[in-house]
């Protein structure tokens, strides 16, 4: 179920070093994930302390995103509100990522600044659209 929009998004994702940057429009699609969440899949986490990336099971359902270790683990490392968060390009590019920033308000794990990206500039963008339909702006 796409949501009605008030106004257009546009998202940078930048890349480095062959695809500078892709600006995206928002979604017309829905995508949906086998046991009825909006989109699931791994993506890359940047961490807060030594930054780097770590693959973790992402899970969009009913304006939350979640993340676990693994597809099979039964409790998140953390659950995000996405409703009102804001998708935004990186500051600084990462290297060898399609990565995008997922701001909002502050979380349970005390963090409210997100870094995620996915395997190709295709995944991330299909990521953004996924979090702007469920209403991130």
């Amino acid at each position: 179920m796409t949501r009605p929009r008030t106004r257009e998004s546009i998202v940078v994702i930048c890349h480095v070093p062959t695809s500078p940057c892709v600006r995206l429009a928002p979604a017309q699609d829905d995508v949906v994930a086998a046991d009825g969440a909006t989109k699931e899949g791994f993506l890359f986490k940047e961490g807060h302390l030594r930054k780097n990336f770590k693959k973790r099971w992402f899970v969009l359902d009913e304006g939350y995103l979640k993340y676990f270790e693994a597809p099979d683990a039964l409790e998140p490392i953390a659950t995000l509100v996405i409703t009102g968060a804001e998708i935004t390009s990186c500051k600084v590019p990462r290297p060898v990522y399609y990565a995008f920033r997922v701001n909002t308000t502050q979380q349970a794990d005390g963090h409210n600044k997100y870094i995620v990206a996915g395997d190709s500039e295709k995944e991330s963008l299909d990521w953004v659209k996924a979090l702007i339909d469920e209403g991130a702006k």
